[in-house]
């Protein structure tokens, strides 16, 4: 699944390491890159049912809940 990477060149330029998140169908992937972006860490995959509201992805809200 990861073997295209998702980041933005930004991403992968300014910011080195960190946890990351993504919405694929109604999976939430949240992982986690090493500084030369060559390992990935699965941190947690959950289903969200779409037809409910839920909390969303990349906010600064999340990341604290996350971190």
């Amino acid at each position: 699944m990861f073997e295209l990477n998702p980041h933005s060149v930004h991403t992968l330029n300014k910011h080195k390491e960190g946890i990351y998140g993504i919405a694929l169908d109604n999976l939430n992937i949240v992982y986690a890159m090493d500084e030369e972006h060559s390992t990935i860490n699965i941190l947690k995959i959950s289903y969200m049912d779409n037809s409910q509201p839920h909390e969303k992805l990349r906010t600064k809200e999340w990341l604290l809940k996350i971190s």
